[in-house]
C-alpha cells in the first residue's frame, strides 16, 4: 500500500474501504490529512472516507459507466488527458471521442443526479494529477454493469496516462 503515499490523488469508487479494508481505508484517511493527497470518493451513500475527500460525487446506483464518461468527456474537451500516452499506446482513440462526447456535463447530472460542477472539478482533480490511483471495490463490480464498470475505469487511467 505504500504506493498510495506517491498519489496525487485516489479515486475510491465501490468501495467501503475503512469498513472492508480498514488497514487500507486509514491510511487514505492519513494521506488526506497529512500528505495532501486529494482523495475523491464516488459513492451513493455517505461513507466514513466522504468526510476526508476534497470531492464526493453521490451517483445514482447503476449510472457509473455514465458519470465516467462524463469524466472523460471533460478531461478531453479541456485537453487535461496525456496525449502522449494516448497517442502511443492506445486504439480507436477518435472512435472513444465520439462516444464520451455524447456525455456532457448536464446530461450526465439527468442521468447520474451528480451536479454539473461537481463532475467538472472531478474532471479537473483527476485530469490534472500527474499520478492517480482508481480504487474500487465489489461495489461496482458485483453488478449488472460490472464488466463495463472496470473497462470504463481502465479507460479513465489510460486516458490520463495514470500507468506508474
Amino acid at each position: 500500500i505504500w504506493e498510495f503515499e506517491r498519489a496525487d490523488v485516489i479515486l475510491v469508487i465501490g468501495s467501503n474501504t475503512t469498513e472492508t479494508h480498514p488497514v487500507i481505508g486509514n491510511y487514505f484517511k492519513h494521506l488526506a490529512t497529512y500528505n495532501g493527497t486529494k482523495l475523491m470518493v464516488v459513492d451513493p451513500r455517505a461513507i466514513e472516507l466522504t468526510e476526508y475527500a476534497e470531492i464526493w460525487l453521490r451517483q445514482k446506483s447503476g449510472t457509473d459507466v455514465a458519470w465516467i464518461n462524463g469524466l472523460m468527456n471533460v478531461i478531453i474537451n479541456e485537453g487535461l488527458y496525456n496525449k502522449e500516452f494516448v497517442e502511443n499506446r492506445t486504439e480507436n482513440f477518435d472512435e472513444f471521442r465520439k462516444v464520451v462526447s455524447k456525455y456532457t456535463p448536464g446530461k450526465v447530472e439527468k442521468i447520474t443526479g451528480i451536479p454539473e460542477e461537481k463532475l467538472i472539478a472531478a474532471a479537473r482533480m483527476y485530469g490534472k494529477a500527474d499520478r492517480g490511483s482508481i480504487v474500487f471495490a465489489m461495489g461496482i463490480t458485483q453488478h449488472t454493469t460490472g464488466t463495463d464498470n472496470v473497462l470504463s475505469l481502465a479507460n479513465l487511467a489510460m486516458l490520463c496516462g495514470m500507468y506508474w
